[in-house]
């Protein structure tokens, strides 16, 4: 988990497709992503209920293929699941 610091603003420029992911396909990057700095951690399921808790009763979202979510700062969130698959059940 060795990342810069620095804050990157993207700008309608800078966004492409690329940016955009079904939630599943983010789930399974992260996975790998925290078996590669650790694989003796197990990674959680954490996108897809907390897409669908933040998004409750604001809009109806289809996650199970037709919707996707903006992922502006990927490397952020790949460390954000080592450190929740880090973090004993009790202290989450």
């Amino acid at each position: 988990m060795s990342r810069s610091d620095s804050n990157q603003t993207l700008t309608d420029e800078n966004i492409s497709d690329r940016h955009y992911m079904l939630v599943d396909d983010l789930q399974r990057i992260t996975d790998a992503y925290v078996r590669s700095e650790n694989s003796s951690l197990v990674p959680r399921k954490i996108w897809r209920p907390f897409i669908e808790e933040l998004c409750r009763d604001i809009v109806e979202l289809d996650l199970n293929g037709k919707d996707r979510i903006f992922v502006g700062n990927l490397a952020y969130l790949q460390d954000l699941a080592v450190l929740l698959a880090s973090t004993e059940d009790e202290k989450l």
